[in-house]
């Protein structure tokens, strides 16, 4: 019973990487979450990258615990369900990185986790903020730099008249 609850509380991840678990071990004001991540053959070193509400956390270097296995701790300032993705740097520098995943879905239980349930959007695409504020902005001074330069052509334009009037 206990072994069939440990695997429906961790994720199969995509090649190179295999099943990957977290568990919060101290909660406190903050988070103490125990991640771990099997990784296949070739690996040198591995990462655990995290994405918070206030952005990309430090990465934490994973320790090799044997058989394919790495796991480490994740220090988190407050209770928030975070996402996490697993890096794995080969021998020859190549590096690949997992999908994204929450504390939840790797295992840590939701009653620990209090009311920061929810992260980051999962909806938007990646690479994407989700929020289009910066494009409107971009397209507005992009408009209002060729209204200016329109301004400045119109104005100079009569000043040469005006003054080939007044000579000739």
């Amino acid at each position: 019973m206990f072994m069939a609850l440990i695997l429906a509380l961790s994720v199969t991840l995509a090649p190179p990487f295999g099943e990957a678990e977290a568990r919060a071990v101290e909660a406190g004001f903050g988070l103490v979450v125990e991640v771990t991540v099997a990784v296949e053959d070739g690996a040198s070193a591995v990462l655990v990258r995290g994405i918070g509400v206030t952005g990309e956390l430090d990465p934490v270097a994973l320790s090799d615990l044997g058989d394919g296995r790495w796991g480490g701790r994740l220090n988190l300032d407050g209770k928030e369900n975070i996402q996490v993705a697993f890096e794995a740097i080969r021998v020859n520098d190549d590096a690949v990185i997992s999908d994204l995943h929450t504390l939840e879905e790797l295992g840590v239980d939701p009653a620990v986790l209090g009311e920061a349930r929810s992260t980051v959007d999962t909806t938007a695409p990646s690479g994407s903020s989700g929020s289009g504020w910066w494009l409107v902005l971009a397209a507005a001074a992009g408009f209002s730099a060729v209204l200016l330069v329109a301004i400045w052509a119109t104005r100079s334009g009569r000043h040469t008249d005006q003054a080939e009037d007044e000579v000739g």
